[in-house]
This record gives structure tokens, sequence and C-alpha cells, in this order.
């Protein structure tokens, strides 16, 4: 018997690609990447059309995932290499895929005995459905995709340059395999896949889950970044936080529960600061006022008592701000009332000099 064989000429691979981008749907976005010897296809395709693949599961073979597209003459296998991906992933972690065994094991065996005992009645036989707790936060972390490859995130580095944010949402149908496939250690006898089929050990809300990457070495010099996720773009309905963890010294993922419309990026609120601006040249600071025509005053620093001209200098280098002279410089700034002849309080002082903390928004363009 001939060995399957999809050839295909360069002017009738350029026909299927193009035929096969004729039946999608105008949400999908597909790119092609033309290789040396093969077509490798990134999709990123709306979570939840694809609920077909759970149905499917669970499986003996990551092989039946593979899906074919006779339009294009090519192999889906993003849903298999998830399903092998989960397997592999528990197999390298020994703790995991020992108590998961041990666990299938005694739970076939006192399946067993109850059938033996139950048998006569009618009615169905109780099973304990308890995993062990290394075993659930491990499922737990792989459905919001901790400790998998990077590669699998971000295939291309080019789609991640530096200095950049990609949104994304993630596709339920593919978690679904990647469960599965952990779950499949000891999935040996038919008999083993039957009793597995009649579970639901890891049942799951259906529920959409989206988020972001960040490639910037802002994540880098702010260790402490906050950020808030929302489904709208005018910030009012908070996301919960999934999970924020960075990858690398520059990069953040970021995972919310719904869809995500905007996010905002910002230092913690309690980091109050007074603070200054640097005038336009660059040759020295600024104060901007707290008033309605924004008025500024320039900042000096304080001087020694002695007339040393390094000596001077020296004290120059540290920037140490004279605070009687800036005071002075505020209150001819400020507007006051003609019977106000108080001198400047602290509080009017602090109320000038405070800042807040930066915070930077991206909203997803319609």
């Amino acid at each position: 018997m001939d060995a399957l064989r999809l050839s295909f000429s360069e002017q009738s691979l350029e026909l299927s690609y193009k035929a096969f981008l004729s039946v999608l749907s105008e949400d999908q976005r597909w790119l092609l990447h033309d290789g040396t010897d093969h077509y490798m296809i990134i999709k990123d395709v709306d979570a939840g059309k694809l609920d077909v693949f759970k149905e499917l599961l669970p499986i003996r073979s990551g092989d039946e995932l593979v899906r074919y597209n006779p339009t294009a003459g090519m192999f889906d296998v993003s849903y298999s290499a998830a399903w092998e991906l989960g397997r592999l992933l528990t197999l390298q972690n020994k703790r995991v895929s020992v108590d998961l065994f041990n666990w299938k094991r005694s739970h076939a065996q006192s399946l067993k005995d109850a059938e033996r005992q139950m048998d006569h009645l009618p009615f169905d036989i109780p099973t304990a459905l308890d995993l062990p707790d290394s075993v659930r936060t491990w499922f737990t972390d792989l459905a919001l995709l901790k400790d998998l490859p990077f590669n699998y995130l971000v295939p291309d580095e080019r789609m991640l340059p530096t200095e950049s944010i990609r949104f994304f949402q993630v596709d339920s149908s593919w978690v679904e395999c990647l469960l599965d496939g952990a779950f499949s250690i000891g999935r040996v006898l038919s008999t083993d896949h039957e009793r597995e089929g009649n579970l639901n050990v890891h049942p799951r809300e259906e529920k959409k889950i989206s988020g972001f990457l960040l490639r910037s070495d802002l994540v880098a010099g702010w260790p402490g970044l906050l950020v808030d996720g929302y489904s709208d773009g005018e910030a009012n309905n908070p996301l919960a936080l999934l999970r924020m963890d960075r990858r690398s010294k520059n990069v953040l993922l970021c995972l919310f529960e719904g869809l995500i419309q905007a996010v905002d990026i910002h230092l913690k609120p309690e980091t109050l600061h007074f603070g200054v601006t640097p005038n336009d040249n660059d040759t020295g600071y600024i104060k901007e006022l707290k008033t309605q025509d924004a008025s500024t005053v320039d900042i000096t620093w304080k001087q020694l008592s002695n007339e040393d001209t390094k000596q001077q200098e020296e004290a120059a280098k540290k920037r140490v701000v004279d605070i009687a002279s800036l005071v002075s410089s505020l209150e001819k700034e400020l507007p006051k009332e003609a019977e106000e002849k108080e001198a400047m309080n602290s509080a009017q002082f602090a109320l000038q000099m405070i800042e807040g903390v930066e915070k930077v928004r991206f909203m997803i363009s319609k």
C-alpha cells in the first residue's frame, strides 16, 4: 500500500491557500509562514467556536485531534499539540504524575469493590472523586497556562517586539485538550478510557479568559507595577485578575476573567512623593503649580554660606532644593485674597509639591 502523500506544485499550493482563506470568517486572522519544506499556520480564532473538540474528550492519543482541511490540503495539529504538551508536562512532574496514577489505581479498585457489593441495587454506585491536592493544584495552574514553554505562547519573537503590548483571547478548547492530555497518565487500556469518560474530575466553569503580553523595560525598571483590566473602554467595569506573571525580566503576562477592552498600568497608589519637572531646555527644573493658569516656578539649589566657588559647585551637584527660596517663589505666584496675609503653611506647601503615580491606559480599538 502506498503511503499517504500530499504533494502540491507551487502553483496548486498557492491556489489551495487562497481557497483556504476564502472559507474563513472575517473575524479569523491567519498568518502563513513559508518555510523550506513546510507551511505553518498560526491562527487567532474566537474562543468557543471549536467546542467540537471538547465533545471528543477524553481521547487515547493526540492523533485523534488532528484535523485535515481538504480545501487547503493542510493539517491542523494545534489541538493535538496541546494534548501532547499536557501529557509531557505532567510526566515531567514526577510528584504529580505518581499521585495521579496512584489515585486512578485506587479509584478503579474502589469502583470494582463497590460494584461487587452493590451490583444488585437499582441505583448508581457512589464514588469519591477527591483528587490529591498536588494534582488539583497542577490542573488549576495548567488552566492558567502556567509552566507552559514560552514558545507555545509566542511562536515567533517578531510577534512580540520590544516596547510593545499584545492582547489575546484564550481558546478554551485548546485548554481543555491540554488538561485532558495531562489527565491521560495511566490511560492505557480501553477500560481505562471508558472509565475516565464517565468522570468529571476537573470541572471548570465555562468562562472566557483574555489577557495581554507586555514586553518593555518598564517591567524590569518598576517591579511593583499594578495592572487593572476592564471590559469596556470607559474603564467602568473591572475584570478579575487571574494571573500576573513576569516571564522574563522585561516580559509581563496577565490573564483576566472576561474579555478585556482596556487596561491601566500604574504604580501603587501609596507611592506619593514630592516632585519637580525638567524645564524645556533640560538646563534646570521647574514646579508646575496647581492653578488655573498652570503657572510655574524655577527650582533653585541650596547655596553654601561661604564664597568658595569649588564648594559651591559641589553643593550644586548634590541638588539639594533651597526650600526657603521655593516657598518664597510659591507665595509670589499663588493667588491670594486681599485680606489674607498669613504665610504659606505646610499643608499648602504639600498640596503644591505632591505628585501622584503615573497611569497609562491601553484600549483595544474596534
